[in-house]
């Protein structure tokens, strides 16, 4: 309750990876788990221009754990394998 799913799209730098964007609305904690349905090589947190942060969360699947805080808006980067 409270987290809300922003959007969900493609990285603008064209690498494949998909960004999603969450937020909590009610202005309390919020804790969740989001499994992206898409293959991919694990993700990081991000900033809003989708800059991996350093020193961030990270994992190496597709699950990922969140707790946020009142009003926090979370951006995580989910890294795809585009085979080339």
């Amino acid at each position: 309750e409270g987290l809300l799913l922003s959007s969900v799209k493609l990285a603008a730098d064209r690498s494949g990876d998909v960004i999603v964007r969450l937020h909590e609305s009610l202005g309390r904690r919020a804790s969740g788990t989001l499994n992206l349905n898409a293959q991919a090589n694990g993700w990081t947190t991000a900033s809003l221009i989708e800059d991996v942060l350093q020193d961030a969360p990270c994992g190496d699947d597709t699950t990922a754990s969140l707790d946020l805080k009142p009003f926090e808006v979370r951006t995580l980067r989910f890294k795809r394998n585009t085979g080339a």
